[in-house]
């Protein structure tokens, strides 16, 4: 799931995923350089299905997906 300045969806986009009837799954989370509180809100979740990558600067959707692969 790629995220750039989504403190405003993402706890509910998250919750939502992790809520799924299917229970065997890994989220994987690319902050594409967020300046607002995304990051944080994301670290409010203690669920170790949660792998979270940061970039350090905003690379784009393309970029930040293919880092996910």
């Amino acid at each position: 799931m790629p995220v750039f300045n989504a403190e405003r969806f993402i706890k509910q986009a998250v919750a939502s995923i992790l809520e799924q009837t299917y229970k065997n799954l890994e989220l994987l989370i690319i902050d594409d350089g967020s300046k607002d509180l995304t990051l944080e809100k994301i670290a409010q979740f203690k669920d170790p299905r949660i792998k979270l990558i940061t970039n350090k600067k905003n690379m784009g959707i393309s970029k930040s997906l293919n880092k996910g692969i």
